[in-house]
């Protein structure tokens, strides 16, 4: 069977590239999503804990 290309086999034998997927590559990225959503959320609630309640219902 012929390549519609003339050559493409052999520059393909020529530029192969080797990709290894290494664990860190796709663990990393998910700790430190996980790690953002954490700060966010405890942000968050020590801001609702701290605040007090009278002075939110004062602008309602």
């Amino acid at each position: 069977m012929k390549n519609c290309f003339t050559g493409t086999t052999f520059q393909n034998r020529q530029m192969t590239v080797v990709v290894t997927d290494e664990a860190w590559f796709f663990i990393v990225p998910v700790l430190l999503m996980l790690f953002i959503s954490f700060v966010t959320v405890a942000f968050q609630t020590m801001k609702i804990i701290m605040s007090k309640p009278a002075r939110s219902l004062r602008y309602e």
